[in-house]
């Protein structure tokens, strides 16, 4: 086996990723999904 030598990160960049609150593009699909979900049944009983 090949030795691997760890990669070089900057040292303003944690090791591990650790995500305390949802990314806003969260939000944002949320809204989407809703949104024509919304239009969706809309169109349907009463279009």
């Amino acid at each position: 086996m090949s030795e691997v030598k760890p990669k070089n990160i900057p040292k303003h960049i944690p090791k591990e990723n650790v995500y305390m609150t949802a990314h806003w593009m969260v939000y944002v699909s949320y809204a989407c999904l809703l949104g024509s979900l919304y239009l969706l049944i809309n169109g349907a009983f009463f279009g």
